[in-house]
């Protein structure tokens, strides 16, 4: 069964990684983010920062914001990663990225494709058809806190017609109002960033989305 609603963890720094974990440890599953100050300006902290923070019943995916995904990939298996989210837009070539993916499943990983704001899905539908699962950025990645762009929700009937068995997930922006319009456009699951995390009541709202 797909856990509707994934809470996020961005983290520039080790304290806020630890407060963050512990704050969430009423989830199943958590949605790491990391940027590399590379593919995005960010810098969040590394996956090895991880390794004796995490919960070890907690499943993790990760986000990886970064240039060199491959550079990560040892880093995913000792985490016990079980799925991994790449950009389109680091990719030259359809090549280039089933060789990415073939690393990674080699790991027993799987790899889920990530399109920005303003990547197009006719531009995407080639790496599309080799994955079973799809984030669909709200806002521009890098930083928390930003407004949903509703405009990319018409990328959700565009990717259900041309591949109806896809999972879409949707990361940026969601609130209760974001958050519903979303599921009812067809998203499958919801990646919450601030509405959760630097909330005052974080099992609260996260229980209030779970209700949607």
């Amino acid at each position: 069964m797909i856990q509707k609603v994934v809470p996020t963890i961005f983290a520039k720094d080790i304290s806020t990684l630890k407060h963050k974990f512990e704050l969430l440890k009423f989830s199943s599953k958590i949605h790491l983010d990391i940027c590399d100050s590379k593919f995005v300006p960010t810098k969040t902290i590394s996956l090895r920062d991880c390794f004796t923070l995490r919960d070890s019943s907690q499943e993790i995916e990760v986000h990886l914001m970064v240039q060199k995904p491959l550079d990560f990939l040892s880093d995913c298996h000792t985490l016990h990663v079980k799925r991994v989210f790449i950009h389109r837009e680091i990719f030259d070539s359809i090549e280039d990225f089933l060789e990415v993916k073939k690393q990674f499943s080699n790991v027993h990983i799987e790899v889920a494709l990530v399109c920005n704001p303003e990547t197009k899905v006719e531009d995407s539908l080639i790496f599309l058809s080799e994955v079973n699962h799809v984030l669909l950025m709200s806002v521009v990645p890098g930083a928390e806190g930003q407004s949903f762009i509703f405009d990319v929700l018409n990328k959700i009937r565009q990717i259900k017609v041309l591949l109806p068995e896809m999972k879409i997930q949707i990361d940026g922006g969601i609130t209760l109002e974001t958050g519903e319009i979303s599921l009812k456009k067809g998203i499958d699951t919801l990646s919450v960033g601030s509405f959760i995390s630097s909330s005052k009541t974080p099992k609260k709202n996260y229980n209030l989305l779970l209700k949607l």
